[in-house]
This record gives structure tokens, C-alpha cells and sequence, in this order.
């Protein structure tokens, strides 16, 4: 499983079946997610703030192949946090080829359905609790125990706190906000760096806006009411 495969599995909720962070944490996430793969894999590069393509060529994945894309189209080179908010405009695409993908390769298991016969909605199935399970242990293991991660691990983390997705880890809330504390040291102790750690923090800035212009609106609307 490639990052971005491994946080969709990571955020599975099995009571809900359907996915931990609110929906634009989500989206802007697994955005970040997708970029860290690339950068992973040497087909861009973040220089100066800029975001540079380095290779062309397609990979297996079709979300990325459409991210590459629209990178390489792009008239002029721009900034990583431009990048984070053109892409997340195709947010709904990317959700849903992303969870299509997902469930081409056996991660999750879709089921269509339709409520009162006439609105059709999606349930989520995780074919295996099993790898799920174990990569929860893992960064538990980081956050909590002290313990040396990879850098898979710790971009997994970082993730994790760029959707505000402590609950998928957590055990209780007592424990989640120990979570927290713990994943947030880590963050502030720049053990994430390079590429990754320019994209989760322009991950953090883009959703944080999201969050005060969707404050702004409600309290506008309320005033106006």
C-alpha cells in the first residue's frame, strides 16, 4: 500500500461505515497524501515554496497520473499552497477515484445503496481489520511509546494530525487527547522534514481557512437572520 492507500485505511470507521475526518479535512488530506507519494517517489520536488515536476511519465495510479497532469499543463510554475487548492477543487473526483482505486485493489469493499428506494449513497467496507490494526499499533507505538518510526510512519502521523484524525488511533477520548499532545511533539520536534513536512504544513493552513470562512458564513448568515 502506497501512503495514501494506507491513510484511507487508516481512517476507516467501522461503525459509520465511512471515513473519520470531516468531509474538507478529508479531501484537503488525502490531497496532501497523494503529493507526499510523489515527492516519495522523485516526481516532484518542493524548491523555494515552488512545486517542481520532475518526471512525466505515468504510474500506476490514475489519481496521481491525473495529478501529475494537471501540474504538467499548468502554463507557469506555482507554489505548493497554490497546488494544495487547485487540486483540492477537483476534491470530489479525487475522493471518489481514490476510494474506486481502493476497492479495485481488495482494501475496501463498496456497497451501493439507496435511501427510500431513491437517494443512492455509498457504505465502506475494510476487507482487512487485520493491516489496519497493525499499522494503528505501529504509530501507537510512535506517538506513545517512544519508539523509532520509519518515514512512513511518521508522514502517516503527520497526516493524521493535518485532518485532525486523533479518534482513528484513539481508544477513548481520555486517550485521544493524549494522542494529541504526543503526535504534535512529534510534529514540533521535526522529525517530519523535506517535502513532507512543507506539504502537511500547507495542508494545516489550507484547512484552517476553510474552517474560519466556514465560521464567517455562519455567523453572517445568523447576523443577517
Amino acid at each position: 500500500m502506497n501512503l495514501l492507500e494506507k491513510f484511507v485505511t487508516i481512517c476507516y470507521r467501522a461503525k459509520g461505515e465511512d471515513f473519520h475526518p470531516y468531509e474538507n479535512y478529508f479531501a484537503y488530506t488525502m490531497t496532501g497524501a497523494i503529493l507526499m507519494d510523489l515527492a516519495s517517489q522523485d516526481y516532484i520536488k518542493i524548491e523555494n515554496g515552488y512545486l517542481r515536476l520532475l518526471k512525466h511519465s505515468a504510474t500506476d495510479h490514475p489519481v496521481y497520473n491525473m495529478v501529475i497532469d494537471q501540474i504538467k499543463n499548468s502554463k507557469k510554475e506555482r507554489k505548493l499552497k497554490s497546488w494544495i487548492s487547485r487540486i483540492y477543487q477537483k476534491n470530489w473526483r479525487i475522493k471518489r477515484d481514490v476510494l474506486e482505486e481502493c476497492n479495485k485493489r481488495g482494501l475496501i469493499r463498496i456497497e451501493r445503496k439507496k435511501f427510500l428506494n431513491l437517494i443512492p449513497y455509498r457504505k465502506y467496507k475494510l476487507n482487512s481489520t487485520q493491516q489496519r490494526a497493525e499499522l494503528i499499533r505501529q504509530m501507537r507505538d510512535v506517538a506513545l511509546h517512544n519508539k523509532e518510526g520509519n518515514a512512513e510512519l511518521y508522514s502517516l502521523l503527520g497526516l493524521i494530525h493535518a485532518s485532525q484524525s486523533y479518534k482513528a488511533i484513539a481508544r477513548d477520548r481520555g486517550d485521544e487527547r493524549i494522542v494529541k499532545k504526543k503526535v504534535k511533539q512529534l510534529i514540533n520536534n521535526d522529525l517530519i522534514g523535506g517535502a513532507v513536512d512543507a506539504v502537511i504544513q500547507e495542508v494545516n493552513v489550507a484547512i484552517i481557512a476553510t474552517i474560519v470562512a466556514s465560521t464567517t458564513a455562519t455567523v453572517t448568515s445568523a447576523s443577517s437572520g
